[in-house]
């Protein structure tokens, strides 16, 4: 009886073991997958910032310039 109960313990806890793996695998692979984009991102904002800066081109200045108001045009 006690064998019976300690094999029906380990079957169900070895189950149980083998799906969280499977759910903590997936999740680490999803977190991977979003560290990856973001790092990607963020690398080429800044070689992007880096280009802009070698040509001169710094992203204040087209900013600053507004376009010219004509009334009724909008």
């Amino acid at each position: 009886m006690e064998n019976d109960v300690l094999k029906r313990f380990m079957k169900y806890t070895e189950k149980s073991n083998i799906q969280r793996s499977g759910l903590v695998r997936a999740h680490n692979r999803r977190n991977l997958s979003v560290m990856l984009i973001a790092s990607a991102v963020a690398v080429g904002t800044y070689v992007l910032s880096i280009y802009a800066i070698s040509r001169d081109r710094h992203l204040d200045e087209s900013f600053d310039r507004l376009p010219d108001y004509q009334p009724g045009k909008y």
